[in-house]
């Protein structure tokens, strides 16, 4: 993978601020020519080198502690990594061997965890814990590429990443 160089990494950062934001809004907020924005852009979405996400609160987010048979953590974490619902999944140390996060209807709650995750290869034991509320998401986290002026620019009319379990 080929590293960004500084105006591609300005750009990444802009959406990070705000992933519906026009290019004309960025470059009017980074100072650089529209067309050049949106041309470096666009071939940084092609490329998959950035790509857009949202979360989507309607849905239900479930931590799942996860227990593996000996010799099977990786393969467990993996499995559950490659779910299209799941958001993460960690290898740990300690009384724990993994940690995933799934978001998911409501209704597919009870499907999902008396059926899905236990029928997962290499599970011995899954405990879930509901979310109820979240503080701070990957979306609190930004990097100092922008000024403060820029970020404030961004930040203008996009929610707050606090929201709570409906």
């Amino acid at each position: 993978m080929r590293l960004l160089d500084p105006l591609e990494r300005r750009i990444a950062a802009a959406l990070q601020f705000d992933g519906r934001s026009s290019w004309s809004r960025i470059s009017e907020v980074l100072g650089e020519p529209e067309r050049t924005i949106a041309r470096r852009g666009s071939e940084l979405l092609e490329a998959r080198l950035v790509q857009v996400a949202g979360l989507r609160p309607q849905s239900t987010s479930v931590i799942i502690r996860v227990q593996t048979a000996p010799g099977t953590t990786r393969s467990t974490a993996n499995a559950l990594a490659q779910r299209r619902d799941s958001t993460f999944s960690y290898t740990m140390t300690g009384g724990v061997d993994c940690v995933v996060e799934v978001l998911t209807e409501a209704e597919r709650m009870s499907t999902l965890l008396t059926e899905e995750i236990p029928g997962t290869v290499g599970l011995v034991r899954a405990v879930s814990y509901p979310v109820m509320r979240y503080f701070r998401t990957i979306r609190g986290w930004q990097p100092d590429l922008l000024t403060e002026v820029e970020a404030d620019a961004l930040r203008a009319g996009v929610t707050t990443d606090s929201w709570s379990l409906q």
